[in-house]
């Protein structure tokens, strides 16, 4: 089937585009209204992935995000502690961390 010129890719998407794309909604809704986690993201976008696929790390979540700081006005504060740094993200500035 031809779509806009280009045959269409039959099949499921892939992995790595259900992991953007999840995350593209979670940046679009209320989701980073509050502060996150890198963990706390991670398993949201696992939530969303197939059974068969194993789950979302961190740093992937990190990875992906770096791309769309400045689209989505993410911003991003670590917090030190005795297991190391943790990754706390928001959409908007303010001091409640």
């Amino acid at each position: 089937m031809m779509v806009g010129g280009y045959a269409s890719r039959k099949g499921p998407k892939s992995r790595k585009s259900i992991i953007k794309n999840s995350l593209i909604e979670l940046f679009e809704g209320d989701y980073f209204n509050e502060w996150r986690t890198s963990a706390e993201i991670a398993d949201e976008v696992t939530k969303k992935l197939s059974k068969h696929w194993g789950g979302v790390s961190s740093h992937v979540i990190g990875s992906i995000m770096v791309r769309h700081l400045d689209e989505y006005k993410i911003i991003r504060k670590y917090k030190y502690g005795i297991s190391g740094a943790v990754r706390y993200i928001s959409k908007e500035s303010f001091d409640a961390l």
